[in-house]
């Protein structure tokens, strides 16, 4: 008896020194293919990086230590002589929920779900994007929306679904003209909209409004972009 007691302890010893199971990859462009398993510390996290070229969009994942989980690496862009070498960080997102909990981490395409279910992420009014991990399901007529807001001094989020075809004509000029968001916001105290944005992918509505739109700008200009339906062309 005091042997199995033993054994059992040490197994759960074990398991907790472990930590999370995550999905490990590198750019690759879809869940199928980030099957490799990962066992992280007790110090890491699972996390996901969405990494945007014009050309293509692939997703880096595994385990990555707490402390960095909280200052991660969003928006930084690497750029090399030409302009189609250039690449976005256009998500970068962590998650301790449950082993695994990065297979939906910035709207990594799963081959094996339904996706016609026009799922996205949905918050109102948060000031930490990164805890939005609702998710809803849109009507056939709508696509997902990311809106940024000042309020004071505060940045605001919300995520959700959006009527398809004000989305459509709204997203269609800010990525083909360029168009710029407005950021005059000195002497608000009001409410005030800075950026609004919206795609038609599964999940796509993650992180940073203004990130988003520099990730369409980039399939636009690499003609990976259907702007009939916001959706990305493989």
């Amino acid at each position: 008896m005091k042997g199995l007691v033993i054994l059992v302890l040490a197994a759960t010893l074990f398991t907790i020194a472990l930590g999370l199971s995550c999905y490990q990859c590198t750019r690759e462009e879809s869940l199928a293919a980030c099957n490799k398993i990962k066992n992280c510390s007790d110090i890491e996290e699972c996390y996901v990086d969405e990494i945007v070229t014009s050309t293509r969009v692939v997703y880096t994942a595994g385990c990555r230590a707490k402390v960095q989980c909280t200052g991660t690496a969003l928006g930084k862009r690497s750029s090399m002589e030409k302009r189609q070498d250039i690449e976005l960080i256009a998500c970068s997102r962590c998650c301790d929920a449950n082993d695994f909990c990065n297979k939906q981490l910035c709207g990594i395409q799963n081959t094996q779900g339904n996706q016609d279910l026009h799922q996205c992420y949905s918050c109102n009014l948060v000031g930490d994007m990164s805890a939005c991990n609702e998710k809803v399901t849109c009507d056939i007529d709508q696509v997902c929306s990311s809106a940024a807001y000042i309020e004071g001094n505060q940045e605001l989020y919300s995520f959700g679904c959006y009527p398809k075809q004000p989305c459509l004509a709204g997203t269609s000029f800010i990525v083909q003209h360029q168009a710029m968001l407005d950021h005059n916001t000195v002497g608000r105290r009001e409410l005030h909209k800075v950026c609004n944005i919206c795609c038609g992918d599964f999940l796509c509505n993650t992180g940073n409004c203004s990130q988003l739109v520099g990730k369409l700008r980039l399939l636009y200009e690499g003609s990976h972009l259907d702007l009939h339906t916001l959706k990305k062309i493989p």
